[in-house]
């Protein structure tokens, strides 16, 4: 760390750099905020924190009043990690007890042994030796290894218990049974169940180009990953997108492209961007050109209550399977 040009020196400054830059956006940030955003957080925590631990370790072989920053660094990150997620799960950890129990385990021991080799270490410039040091280092190994604990649990929440796809996020609670389950639930946006509407569509589908036209892309994804059928979304992400009139849907229903289209499922905050707004000279036209389809032949029953809104027409209505009247 000697001197401007030092190469450890200059890293620090890039990656704390990187991390403020970030930091200061995200608070700033108005509107809608998705969690996977904090991911470009991830690489200047991770690359700060190696070297802090680096310096920290080095610190505590010189000796002096130094020594004590590396326990003490430890027991704050343990105590920092316990308070991340007591705001995040409450007090019902339930599942999650085990994890901060080895936290808490993990770097009292470390911590411990720690001070306890601090104390004890010879006075003056003497070297320490090899069994000190290989305490020493069992020692920083535990810390480390409790200090990961939960960050792994963490991580794996997404890979164990898949979210939605559209917001994805890394979330304790998902691996909490009980208390921690309703917990999840409430922090995440529900998935689309698009069983139904895609048999509905694939039974009734006479070779257009797409299986379905709808608002927005969120009802779009989950039927393209899901069926690899074409869908068309015709305000794009948030419904905002003018890529279609009226005109030009009634030209791609008759070159038989479209047939099928949903209306009314632009997802809460499309709507609250204006997407209802955008799609109303479409919808209108559907309305009054297209014949709603029963929602009983089509709708699952994790597309009812909040999305009851939701309604399919056909715009070929001398070839429909069945219909209902609007």
């Amino acid at each position: 760390m000697r001197g401007l040009s030092s190469r450890t020196r200059l890293a620090v400054i890039g990656w704390l750099g990187w991390l403020l830059t970030y930091a200061v956006v995200y608070s700033a940030a108005g509107g809608f905020f998705h969690f996977y955003y904090l991911a470009t957080l991830a690489p200047p925590l991770a690359a700060l924190a190696g070297i802090g631990l680096v310096a920290l370790c080095e610190a505590w072989l010189t000796g002096g009043w130094r020594a004590v920053l590396l326990p003490a660094s430890l027991l704050a990150t343990a105590a920092w990690q316990l308070w991340i997620d007591r705001n995040a799960l409450g007090w019902m950890l339930d599942g999650s007890h085990a994890l901060h129990i080895a936290l808490a385990a993990g770097a009292l021991v470390s911590t411990g042994a720690l001070l306890g080799l601090t104390v004890w270490r010879p006075a003056g410039p003497q070297p320490l030796g090899r069994t000190t040091r290989m305490l020493a280092a069992g020692a920083v190994m535990i810390g480390l290894a409790a200090m990961l604990v939960v960050p792994a649990a963490w991580a794996l929440s997404s890979v164990l218990v898949p979210g939605p796809g559209s917001i994805p996020s890394a979330d304790l609670a998902r691996l909490v049974p009980a208390a921690g389950d309703a917990l999840a639930r409430s922090r995440t946006v529900e998935p689309y169940d698009t069983t139904g509407l895609v048999a509905f569509l694939e039974a009734n589908h006479a070779g257009e180009r797409y299986l379905l036209a709808t608002t927005t892309t969120r009802l779009a994804a989950p039927i393209i990953i899901g069926s690899g059928h074409s869908v068309m979304a015709m305000g794009g992400f948030h419904g905002l997108d003018p890529i279609l009139t009226p005109e030009k849907l009634a030209a791609m229903v008759e070159a038989r492209q479209v047939r099928f289209v949903m209306v009314g499922d632009a997802p809460f905050i499309s709507r609250r961007l204006g997407a209802d707004v955008a799609a109303r000279p479409i919808a209108d036209w559907i309305q009054a050109k297209g014949q709603l389809v029963d929602p009983a032949l089509w709708r699952s029953s994790a597309l009812g209550g909040r999305r009851s809104g939701m309604r399919l027409y056909d715009l070929r209505p001398a070839t429909p399977a069945a219909r209902a009247n609007p």
